[in-house]
């Protein structure tokens, strides 16, 4: 038990602690410790706790019990994610996914506009799949994201100078156009870190 005069003093002893904790513990890591606060005064302590830690040589941490997309962009992601099955994958509710800053941080070089571009020369319009397309007017595998991908994945394998020949690669029913697209856009390397994140 530790008297402080305040939330802000009691979350700078806690951030102490836990360092001490991790100096002493050789095999203690970040994610095996946990603060836990009163339910009653969650909102006092959770306003305070992340500047606290930054203060006290940027202890790793991270706050579980905000709401999710309070302030989040990866939250907002992760929401995004989330509604995803329950959508008709048209551009309007992917696209500001695959263009989410959270999303863009794992491709550098690329741009949204490259995003965009790629999913226009592809002929994606909407649905996952050719047969979210059943009933429509659309008998075949168009305009959905499997066919842009297949296409895409076409073109990486069919390497070289094109002969001219439009002919589509048949992949059981379906014919697909190998993309002229030649995409630059790869993702980051990553790099292992604590598993606490700030």
């Amino acid at each position: 038990m530790l008297a402080c005069p305040g939330i802000r003093r009691e979350l700078e002893v806690v951030a102490a602690e836990i360092w001490r904790c991790l100096r002493t513990t050789p095999d203690l890591r970040c994610n095996d410790i946990a603060v836990i606060v009163p339910e009653s005064r969650k909102d006092a302590y959770l306003s305070q706790v992340s500047a606290v830690f930054a203060e006290s040589r940027d202890l790793p941490h991270h706050v579980v019990d905000l709401p999710l997309a309070g302030g989040h962009r990866l939250g907002e992601a992760a929401h995004m994610l989330l509604d995803l099955p329950f959508s008709s994958f048209s551009r309007k509710e992917l696209v500001p996914l695959v263009t989410h800053p959270s999303l863009m941080a794992r491709f550098p070089e690329a741009r949204p506009t490259d995003w965009l571009r790629l999913i226009d020369e592809l002929g994606i319009v909407r649905g996952a799949e050719q047969q979210d397309l059943a009933g429509s007017y659309v008998d075949r595998d168009l305009f959905t994201w499997d066919q842009g991908l297949r296409r895409l994945a076409l073109g990486a394998f069919m390497l070289g100078e094109r002969s001219g020949d439009e002919t589509p690669v048949r992949l059981g029913e379906n014919q697909y156009l190998p993309s002229r697209l030649r995409p630059t856009i790869a993702p980051a390397r990553s790099t292992s870190r604590c598993w606490c994140a700030r």
